[in-house]
């Protein structure tokens, strides 16, 4: 084989390498924008790890950002709008993402004053669900609340602050992760804990009928005479009765067991707090423990209610940690 037929056959190899390089190098994937905003918060994907939060607009909400992005390196106190490739990931592992993020373009990098940044990640990362209604409450005056609870399952409870950046929508339930921080010398009457708004997880909407459901809860609880049957999960001792009777008036009262005893209470949805009673003075000797029992029904179990459930002619009231407080039933 002579040096032309050589060279020839070089010249066609190195041809193909290109056309190969070439081809391999074009550019797939779909090109947006991405806001990034200056801080890295704390946040869980298959671990607890730090993430950025982006935004698809300059008004939205920021939303943890879980991925890396290729080429982009991040400085904290900077906010960024990005143009970047978002590409499908073939066969991903099943922790991981199933898109890949590379930067196009670092569109701008703009410094964020530490009075207008949001503080660097502190205090604890949790996740409240909120009801979808506010309802009547009073914290240093009458007010509206927010209903929330910390777990799928639980009774909701009544939050008496606000969630910074978080704008509370009636008519849906929500799904947040919030950063719970330590408010160093607070007011008198202000909270020693601020909540400020991580991500909106979920916002569900609800029917007007599931709302109902507690207006009939409420009005089923007032006007019946209630027997306890247990008291902190002790049931009530033999030959003893112990008794509620709840007024439309906001009284409540009936048998302590030995004394009778009056106050009041206040409900909202499936909310209840009861007053501490007042009763009369007599003292029982039999059964052995009546008036202990009286004690506990007066002093913690009445005032540590709640919430409350009506279950056919079976009355829960129960804590804000979800203990059955009272278990009663309803006397024809």
């Amino acid at each position: 084989m002579n040096k032309r037929s050589n060279w020839l056959i070089v010249s066609l190899l190195l041809t193909g390498l290109v056309l190969l390089v070439a081809c391999g190098g074009q550019q797939t994937g779909e090109e947006q924008t991405l806001f990034v905003g200056p801080n890295l918060v704390e946040c869980t994907g298959v671990a607890p790890q730090m993430c950025m939060q982006v935004k698809d607009t300059p008004d939205g909400e920021y939303r943890l950002f879980y991925d890396q992005i290729e080429g982009f390196t991040f400085e904290e106190g900077y906010e960024y709008e990005l143009r970047v490739r978002v590409e499908p990931v073939e066969n991903a592992p099943a922790d991981a993402s199933s898109l890949k993020y590379t930067l196009v373009e670092e569109v701008s990098k703009t410094p964020v004053s530490a009075a207008t940044s949001q503080p660097a990640a502190e205090g604890d990362v949790k996740t409240l669900y909120v009801g979808p209604e506010l309802v009547d409450c009073v914290g240093v005056g009458p007010q509206q609340c927010m209903q929330v609870k910390e777990n799928p399952g639980d009774e909701y409870t009544l939050f008496y602050q606000q969630i910074d950046g978080f704008t509370f929508e009636p008519g849906y339930e929500y799904e947040l992760l919030v950063r719970v921080t330590t408010v160093e010398n607070p007011p008198a009457d202000g909270s020693s804990l601020q909540y400020t708004l991580v991500d909106v997880v979920s916002q569900t909407p609800v029917t007007a009928g599931a709302t109902a459901v507690e207006t009939d809860q409420a009005a089923s609880l007032v006007g019946p005479l209630w027997q306890a049957q247990t008291i902190q999960g002790t049931a009530v001792l033999p030959d003893t009765e112990v008794t509620a009777v709840f007024g439309e008036d906001g009284s409540l009262g009936g048998s302590a067991g030995c004394n009778t005893y009056t106050t009041s209470y206040q409900v909202n949805g499936s909310n209840i707090t009861i007053g501490l009673p007042a009763s009369t003075q007599q003292l029982c000797t039999e059964p052995a423990g009546i008036m202990e029992q009286e004690t506990d029904f007066l002093t913690s179990a009445l005032p540590s209610a709640a919430t409350f459930r009506i279950n056919g002619s079976s009355l829960e009231i129960m804590t804000a940690g979800g203990q059955i407080a009272v278990l009663a039933n309803r006397i024809p």
